[in-house]
């Protein structure tokens, strides 16, 4: 789960690294939509892309 949460953000440059507001919506955004066009092939990968962007909400708040 870490590592999905660390590969949005490094590899993903135009986004700030601490990012608060529209930005840090937009990433969570961004991996719940992975997580739903994943569900149907890999229901494990999904679980851990939502548990990531939670995370990442409740870091950037």
């Amino acid at each position: 789960m870490f590592s999905l949460l660390a590969q949005s953000i490094l590899f993903n440059p135009t986004r700030p690294l601490a990012s608060t507001g529209p930005s840090a919506a937009r990433l969570a955004q961004d991996l719940l939509h992975q997580a739903d066009a994943c569900a149907e092939r890999d229901p494990h990968r999904c679980d851990e892309l939502r548990h990531a962007a939670k995370m990442y909400l409740a870091l950037a708040r």
